[in-house]
């Protein structure tokens, strides 16, 4: 064997396959550049994703993670134009009845650039399944302050249990609440620990210097999850291909708009469904011994000076209208009476849509399927617009 070196005939010629990408002693430094690549490689396609304007016509669609990003949006489109934050849960999120574009809040807004000249309005869908009033609470006061020109809350009657009471779905929202006077109360009243409140406040910290540390749940999530994602289409069909969904999962993402479209999907409803929203009917309490009804109550109270639209949301009176379990005569005379007496007296601003939409576009006690959206976004959207004549529109 020749010598590389004429200098030295003993040197050991030189193995090019001894580099940095062969070399068997640095594998863990070319591991640790192949994760460095990767993490920033994702970090740039999901800020890519999330920068465009459209996205997903700004909705949360069903994955609870795209919270930080649209509030990221609705924070930097300040004086784009009258923006519109729409917060609530699954009712409004559209959830897997619809899909993301066409979520009312969506249909809002394009009936509000359309038909009423407004075309420079932007709806937020901030809404997230599974949200209470303590989770609207928080995310109202964060909403506040970026100068929304309207934030338009549900009132879900089925949210008004006392099976409820203390609760909040997603305690990491209570970050929001660290600029109000009394957060302490209000997070005790979420039932939420001042531990907790402070790893939660880290974890936000931590999710607003890395969007990629916001969506690390994404793949995993994937499996019970709706497809909606930058990340989940990937996610699902790996999912799918190695048998981890159910039959029932893998028929909900087979659906079409032909299946959301469906006329009367409430009268196929799963049972376990049906008995979870009866047992919440049945203990329905409008006093301020359910914190559901006493961070619904305090809002006016917190953001006088916030433009907030509140409306009964739509129900599905055939379905529930039983003397076993709600009679829609005195109870929603009842809820009428209070939200009345609290609300209005404090200068909200309410408007009764229980009964506005055809029991055939319910697919349970108060989803809309994709028709019950869009017809439900034909009667808002000139409520909407009044609000936003009315107002500051420029905001």
């Amino acid at each position: 064997m020749t010598s590389d070196n004429p200098n030295n005939p003993d040197t050991p010629p030189r193995d090019d396959s001894d580099g940095f990408w062969t070399a068997p002693a640095l594998a863990k430094a070319r591991t640790a550049l192949f994760v460095v690549v990767l993490l920033i490689a994702c970090e740039a396609v999901t800020r890519v994703y999330f920068a465009r304007p459209d996205l997903a016509s700004r909705s949360a669609a069903t994955d609870n993670y795209a919270t930080s990003y649209l509030l990221d949006q609705f924070r930097a489109s300040k004086g784009d134009g009258p923006r519109v934050a729409f917060i609530g849960s699954s009712t409004m999120q559209g959830y897997i009845n619809t899909t993301a574009e066409r979520a009312f809040p969506t249909r809002v807004e394009a009936l509000l650039r359309e038909r009423y000249d407004l075309p420079n309005v932007r709806a937020f869908n901030l809404a997230t399944a599974g949200n209470l009033y303590a989770d609207y609470h928080a995310l109202i006061a964060e909403v506040s302050r970026y100068d929304p020109a309207l934030i338009v809350v549900p009132i879900q009657i089925r949210l008004l249990s006392r099976e409820e009471n203390g609760r909040m779905t997603h305690p990491e929202y209570s970050a929001f609440w660290a600029g109000l006077k009394d957060a302490p109360t209000l997070k005790r009243w979420a039932g939420i620990s001042p531990g907790a409140s402070v790893e939660y406040r880290l974890e936000h910290a931590a999710a607003r210097v890395s969007k990629l540390y916001a969506y690390r749940g994404l793949v995993p999530r994937s499996a019970s999850h709706s497809d909606d994602g930058p990340m989940e289409r990937w996610g699902t069909w790996f999912a799918s291909t190695f048998g981890y969904l159910t039959e029932r999962r893998l028929m909900e993402l087979r659906r079409t708009p032909a299946h959301y479209d469906a006329p009367y999907l409430w009268t196929v409803a799963p049972r376990s469904l049906i008995k979870r929203h009866s047992r919440a009917l049945r203990r329905l309490d409008f006093t301020d011994k359910n914190s559901q009804w006493r961070f619904l109550t305090r809002v006016p109270i917190d953001f006088p000076d916030t433009p907030i639209l509140f409306y009964i949301s739509p129900l599905n009176r055939p379905m529930i209208d039983d003397e076993r379990l709600f009679v829609w005569t005195s109870t929603m005379k009842e809820l009428r009476g209070r939200l009345r007496e609290i609300l209005t007296k404090n200068g909200a601003d309410l408007i009764d849509a229980s009964e506005w939409i055809d029991q055939k576009h319910f697919s349970d006690v108060d989803h809309f399927n994709m028709t019950g959206h869009e017809a439900f976004a034909e009667k808002l959207a000139p409520l909407v617009t009044e609000r936003l004549s009315g107002g500051e529109a420029a905001r």
